[in-house]
């Protein structure tokens, strides 16, 4: 009867794990299609961030890749400099508003977010 319910119990503890990770990954899909598209900063109205589906970013005199992971984003930017690296945590994202909080090198969020809105571009 023990050997049943520990193996009952493991089971169930798999199966969770399981559930769990799948979750995780469906969110950053639903957070990377969320993000497609233009934005415009509301504090520097000269900065637009263009997000395509294939995992690029441009803006006015850069261009880069982004990823996601969980709710942060990370664009490694490609300038006349050279490569630099951004990263944000994600405070919000709707289907008109983001709002990001940049993370320094050990993570931390400066508790400074910026919100960006999306805007038409005008390529229908």
């Amino acid at each position: 009867m023990m050997k049943t319910l520990r193996l009952l119990g493991l089971f169930c503890l798999f199966a969770v794990m399981i559930l769990g990770t799948a979750g995780c990954s469906d969110d950053d899909e639903e957070l990377g299609s969320s993000i497609v598209g233009a934005w415009q900063s509301e504090i520097h109205t000269y900065r637009i961030w263009v997000f395509m589906s294939n995992g690029e970013v441009v803006s006015e005199d850069e261009y880069g890749t982004y990823h996601l992971n969980g709710n942060r984003l990370y664009i490694t930017w490609t300038d006349e400099y050279g490569d630099y690296e951004e990263a944000f945590l994600i405070v919000e994202l709707t289907s008109d508003t983001m709002v990001l909080d940049e993370l320094d090198d050990d993570g931390i969020a400066h508790d400074d977010p910026e919100t960006y809105r999306r805007i038409d571009m005008g390529n229908d």
